[in-house]
């Protein structure tokens, strides 16, 4: 939805987007992505989405083996609140770093999720094994506390953030994200660049 709704705000002339989406239980979140399919970025972009989804256990080791063909292919890789749920950091470091050497010239990785003590441990992590390479660097890092002033859409509210299993939308979201990208380091400093 936010990449959508940037390719609407920055007018870029993107027609065609193919989202690749991968999580442990997949299946469970279907009809998350039909709404978002469907109904909510239709509002946001005119362009055309497509959707794939597998399941992919980011706490197995080589689990990114699997998806080695389409890592060429793609420009932007986000891992999306889903850190906390690491339970050997070692492996998902292990991932990232496959993930690092097997990636196009110029893609970004975005990490996002929520400020949580151990999410912090792995950004800086991740940030030492990035600051050691010099054909990676760190394109942002911040922490953010984020006040929603936007009206959930009724599909959201009847079907996914309804209170089961403790869905429920916050007014306020204390959030961290670190953007790198696989490129030679040019600039220490990116404040300028809007991102």
């Amino acid at each position: 939805m936010g990449l959508a709704q940037l390719l609407t705000e920055r007018s870029l002339k993107t027609k065609r987007v193919t989202v690749n989406a991968y999580d442990i239980a997949s299946d469970t979140w279907t009809l998350s992505r039909e709404i978002t399919r469907k109904s909510i970025v239709p509002n946001l972009w005119q362009g055309r989405l497509t959707l794939n989804s597998q399941s992919l256990d980011f706490n197995r080791r080589k689990s990114f083996f699997i998806i080695q063909p389409n890592l060429q292919d793609c420009n932007l890789f986000v891992f999306q609140n889903c850190l906390n749920e690491i339970v050997e950091r070692s492996v998902l470091l292990e991932n990232v770093e496959f993930l690092i050497n097997n990636i196009s010239r110029g893609s970004f990785i975005i990490f996002a999720d929520l400020l949580y003590k151990q999410n912090s441990i792995v950004f800086e992590a991740i940030g030492k094994m990035v600051n050691s390479r010099y054909d990676f660097e760190i394109f942002q890092e911040r922490t953010l506390t984020i006040t929603s002033s936007l009206r959930i859409p009724r599909a959201i509210a009847e079907n996914l953030l309804t209170g089961k299993r403790g869905l429920i939308p916050r007014s306020k979201t204390n959030f961290m994200f670190l953007a790198l990208r696989k490129g030679k380091k040019i600039r220490d400093n990116y404040d300028d660049i809007p991102f």
